[in-house]
């Protein structure tokens, strides 16, 4: 949720400095099922990029993984996206 200055002193005024502490954000949920993410895992672990349609031979990137994410699942990710999903 995006806040404007406005929202931040209506808070301010209601709730104090305590009001304003920023709280953890889980993020957006998941775009891809597990199914998918499995799936996406399994093909960066087991073939190369060549092997399933991408120029490079040997070495899977973030940009070829948003790329295959765009054409087997029809998700876009930015590539900080694509890096989480490669740490979770």
């Amino acid at each position: 949720m995006e806040y404007t200055v406005k929202e931040y002193v209506r808070t301010y005024r209601k709730h104090g400095l305590d009001g304003l502490i920023m709280k953890f954000s889980t993020g957006a949920p998941a775009r891809l099922s597990k199914e998918q993410q499995s799936q996406l895992k399994q093909t960066i672990i087991d073939p190369l990029p060549h092997k399933v349609g991408f120029p490079a031979k040997f070495n899977w990137k973030l940009e070829i993984i948003a790329s295959y994410i765009h054409r087997e699942f029809g998700r876009d990710y930015l590539i900080r996206g694509v890096s989480k999903i490669m740490i979770g």
